[in-house]
């Protein structure tokens, strides 16, 4: 009939092809009680003001004098309708310890680069993609929501079923990949984007981040900001302008 729609699934999966009427049919998107979400964000912080308070200490870069006297003045003005329980710079920065530990680290590694005689070296900041993909595949909350076996998805216009594609693995390319696998295997996708339009500093070094989403979630869920979507997994450096080699290619 017209619009309905037929959903074909890679031949590695063993799933028969299905035809649903359009009115029927759903992608069984997550709604915003359905996406995995966290609570209580600010962990191992007891609280979330105690989070917002370190937050802002961490930002502005405070020395520890100046940490415990910020502390101090914030324990003063705390009015009883929110718990603060921070004392000293050392327990905030034991807290970030721990809270760092809850995620994939960041490494650093230094790239050279070659240059006309010159050896040039950039410290590169990054994370293995593999063990936070493993963080998220190991979160029974995302079971629900990863699709491992490529789609094909088809409308019926009245002569003809017309393929249209959604999400990532109604796609070609995830199709052909899942065809280059043993047959019991599923393919991991991954979406990377250096974001020049955000500028991060830290310390003396400037860098872009560098964003990684899967594309095995629904749209719904990689685009977003909670769990889930897109983490930075790096940095990209930025490279100083030389006058000397300024609007050459090689450089």
């Amino acid at each position: 009939e017209l619009d309905n729609i037929k959903v074909e699934y890679h031949p590695h999966s063993q799933i028969p092809s299905t035809i649903h009427a359009f009115s029927d049919f759903s992608r069984h998107r997550p709604t915003e009680d359905s996406v995995p979400r966290n609570t209580t964000p600010w962990e191992p912080f007891q609280m979330r003001l105690d989070f917002e308070v370190a937050e802002i200490a961490l930002a502005a870069a405070m020395p520890k004098d100046l940490t415990n006297r910020f502390l101090d003045v914030v324990r003063r003005v705390a009015n009883a309708k929110e718990d603060f329980t921070l004392q000293n710079h050392d327990e905030i920065r034991s807290l970030w310890e721990m809270a760092s530990a809850r995620f994939t680290p960041f490494k650093t590694s230094v790239i050279s680069l070659p240059h006309q005689g010159k050896v040039h070296e950039f410290k590169m900041y990054s994370r293995c993609i593999w063990d936070w993909t493993l963080d998220l595949l190991r979160d029974s909350r995302f079971g629900p929501h990863f699709v491992f076996d490529a789609q094909r998805l088809y409308k019926f216009n009245g002569s003809r079923f017309v393929r249209f594609i959604d999400e990532p693995w109604t796609a070609d390319s995830f199709w052909d990949a899942q065809s280059q696998l043993p047959p019991d295997a599923k393919p991991i996708t991954f979406i990377l984007y250096a974001d020049k339009a955000k500028l991060s500093s830290f310390g003396t070094e400037k860098a872009y981040p560098i964003i990684m989403q899967i594309g095995n979630l629904p749209v719904e869920v990689h685009n977003g900001t909670g769990v889930g979507g897109g983490q930075v997994v790096g940095w990209l450096p930025i490279v100083k302008d030389d006058q000397k080699h300024r609007r050459k290619k090689s450089f």
